[in-house]
């Protein structure tokens, strides 16, 4: 199901930025549903990418790792919060 995300653009027409609910429905579309800080490993829409980074890189600060899929698809992962540098 595509994400229902919008991109506004930042002062003075800078940098854009995403509403915290942007981020949060990115996140939740690929965290894993029963611990949020484990690894995390989803298939999304190219057009997703940019959310879907920020939000991993938001709640997690992880980088993702992404590779190029068949029919628009990419595959999405990170070593997620726990073993990333905010986990214990």
């Amino acid at each position: 199901m595509p994400l229902r995300i919008a991109v506004h653009p930042g002062p003075d027409g800078g940098p854009f930025r995403f509403e915290q609910s942007d981020l949060e429905e990115a996140f939740d579309a690929v965290r894993d549903r029963d611990d949020w800080r484990a690894p995390i490993q989803a298939e999304i829409q190219q057009s997703e990418v940019l959310i879907v980074c920020a939000a991993i890189t938001h709640f997690t600060g992880t980088v993702a790792e992404l590779t190029n899929l068949a029919d628009g698809l990419v595959e999405v992962r990170s070593v997620g919060y726990r073993a990333g540098p905010c986990g214990p």
